[in-house]
């Protein structure tokens, strides 16, 4: 391991604690705008490694400067790893984000401001842990496996349930939608047999199915219904079926690698998925006859990812999944990804026309 990092950023960079330790760090700076005035903007991002025997860490902080160089935004991801000696491959074990916030009376954040930390398995992205401070006060809550409940000052142990419930439903329609997809396959078949409106039916009965076998219809209708018809979970649009069940109707996540040091810049690399849905048939009277949609990345500034708007017809599907992943390069940092729409097909819960996700950073190397 040693060699391989001298091999890649030299000695000089190196730090070696008395305890054996190993670390060093990358930092890059974007600017965006013209200094003094109030567009400008200073994005810092720096990481750091640590290594001692077969595990080691990496930190990054993303920090945001104003015009008058208050911190705007302050994060950190500390990601813990573990060498596999089976595959050879250092495996991610537990990610660590915490968000800073700002104070009543303050104009910048610093590292003594409030915070929210969420501690997450790295593998599953499950929630574990959250702990909270607020006006210098620290609560905490955290799940137990064994006993499969949560544990901690109640306020923040509902924070983490609501979290947990997220994660659940997420991975969830994610399988879901993966299966469904493969009953395309069934197509043409399909509609020799069935006029539309069974085939509807068919489909519907499909995601009442999946809501009874692998939810249980109780949760289905006090966790999904109850919490997410009102709007859209991060990520994912869902549509309500005549049932009343609830079937994802678009979705959209995207990745970003940490900071390439280029000749004279910074770079990044994106890769980005989503799928939308228009409806189930070419005739679904639910859904708009054409919806036209875009991808769009925010962050040090805006970007549409497609040059001219996307036309989803009724009946059909568009998106950028698997082998077909959007995958970019770029040397602006974007934190978040949006689906838009100029229209949406009746019975999605969907707020301002639009769909984001955070874009997560990869914790491969």
């Amino acid at each position: 391991m040693l060699n391989f990092i001298k091999k890649n950023i030299g000695d000089s960079q190196l730090k070696i604690a008395d305890d054996g330790s190993v670390s060093f760090s990358k930092e890059s700076t974007k600017k965006e705008g013209k200094e003094g005035t109030d567009p400008y903007k200073e994005t810092t991002v720096t990481s750091v490694w640590k290594y001692q025997g077969d595990q080691y860490t990496k930190t990054t902080t993303t920090e945001v400067k104003d015009k008058d160089g208050n911190i705007i935004t302050l994060t950190e991801i500390h990601t813990q790893f573990k060498y596999d000696y089976d595959t050879k491959k250092e495996a991610p074990l537990i990610i660590t984000e915490k968000t800073y916030k700002f104070q009543e009376g303050l104009s910048s954040i610093n590292e003594n401001s409030d915070y929210i930390l969420v501690k997450y398995d790295a593998v599953t992205r499950e929630p574990l842990e959250v702990e909270i401070v607020e006006s210098g006060q620290k609560s905490y809550a955290k799940y137990n496996p064994e006993t499969k409940q949560i544990e901690g000052d109640k306020k923040v142990a509902e924070q983490l349930q609501t979290l947990r419930t997220q994660h659940t439903i997420r991975t969830y329609f994610a399988e879901a939608e993966r299966v469904l997809t493969e009953f395309q396959g069934l197509g043409y078949y399909a509609t020799l047999f069935f006029d539309e409106d069974s085939l509807l039916e068919w489909r519907d009965s499909v995601d009442k199915i999946f809501a009874t076998f692998y939810l249980g219809t109780e949760y289905w209708s006090s966790a999904i219904c109850g919490t997410y018809l009102d709007g859209e979970d991060e990520g994912i649009a869902y549509a309500e079926t005549p049932q009343g069940l609830a079937q994802v109707g678009a979705h959209i996540e995207a990745t970003r690698s940490e900071p390439i040091q280029a000749i004279n810049a910074t770079e990044f690399i994106y890769k980005i998925t989503f799928n939308v849905r228009n409806g189930d048939y070419d005739k679904d009277p639910r859904a708009p006859e054409e919806i036209n949609i875009n991808v769009v990345l925010k962050g040090q500034r805006t970007a549409n990812v497609f040059k001219q708007e996307q036309k989803v017809k009724r009946g059909s599907s568009f998106g950028r999944t698997g082998r077909n992943a959007i995958v970019q390069d770029s040397n602006v940092l974007y934190t978040e990804v949006c689906l838009t729409f100029d229209r949406i097909p009746l019975r999605w819960k969907l707020d301002n026309g639009e769909l984001c996700n955070t874009i997560q950073e990869s914790s491969g190397e």
